[in-house]
């Protein structure tokens, strides 16, 4: 994304309107109260970890059904997400699809290695011993 596609969204009512769903993740997350964030944060982390690792060695096709069926289960043991109205978690499934798409680890039907990144910068986290991201970016197991 260019500087000026970026500006662009940004100025985007639409894209500004949490109630759309075209909220970009990161913001999407913030819209919990403080206090709730950590929990939020660990129920995505959850999806990613459960669905999209294990779907990525098994396969790699990924779909909405699949993201869902990890947030029922997920609701059916944690109340916190059991609260979640059924718009915020199909909000939470798009949200979560787009942006794995959009830091192209995801085709939009199939989870992918993300290619065009200079190794540099995977080995930034080798050297930083975290490298618990590169199996997160299915570059290591």
């Amino acid at each position: 994304m260019t500087i000026t596609e970026l500006y662009n969204q940004l100025c985007d009512k639409d894209f500004q309107n949490h109630q759309t769903g075209n909220l970009f993740f990161p913001a999407y997350m913030y819209m919990y109260n403080p206090e709730q964030e950590d929990a939020v944060e660990k129920e995505i982390l959850d999806i990613h970890i459960e669905v999209a690792l294990k779907k990525f060695r098994t396969g790699n096709s990924l779909n909405a059904y699949d993201v869902q069926m990890r947030l029922d289960e997920i609701a059916s043991k944690d109340e916190f997400v059991a609260k979640w109205s059924n718009q915020t978690l199909d909000k939470l499934n798009v949200q979560y699809r787009k942006a794995i798409k959009d830091v192209g680890i995801y085709d939009g039907l199939n989870l992918i290695i993300p290619h065009r990144i200079s190794s540099t910068f995977w080995q930034y986290f080798e050297d930083i011993d975290e490298s618990w991201f590169l199996t997160a970016c299915f570059l290591k197991n």
